[in-house]
């Protein structure tokens, strides 16, 4: 059985005021579902890096960011049973925590780089945390 390519971002969204970053659980309905992620989701056919972080933020938080805040951080690649992602983190940082619209997600937790561990964090997105240090 041969893997489907997917690649996708992802936004480490940081509160500048407490160094925390914000981790959202996936909810039903989703692939992973319980499992807590940098919120993000897939690169469309015709849309760079930025473009669909803007997009995936605001389909799911209810969030409107600028392309020229966003900081490009890390890409990995994690092999899912069914599928070969390609992850790709960008961190945006903001003075407070800003209000969010849980649309996708069932919860949402600010957290310390440290305290991530206490999570159930995806696989990909575990490989990802390590770059945030």
């Amino acid at each position: 059985m041969q893997s489907t390519f997917i690649s996708v971002v992802a936004l480490a969204l940081q509160c500048i005021s407490d160094q925390k970053f914000l981790i959202a659980r996936r909810g039903s309905g989703q692939s992973g579902v319980g499992e807590w992620e940098f919120p993000g989701g897939k690169i469309e056919k015709g849309e760079t890096q930025s473009q669909a972080l803007i997009r995936e933020i605001h389909e799911e938080l209810g969030l409107h960011v600028k392309a020229d805040s966003l900081y490009y951080r890390a890409t990995i690649v994690h092999q899912y049973p069914q599928k070969l992602i390609e992850l790709n983190l960008w961190v945006l940082q903001m003075p407070e925590k800003p209000e969010l619209k849980l649309i996708d997600h069932d919860s949402s937790a600010w957290v310390t780089v440290q305290e991530i561990e206490n999570y159930q964090v995806s696989q990909g997105d575990r490989k990802l945390i390590k770059s945030l240090f």
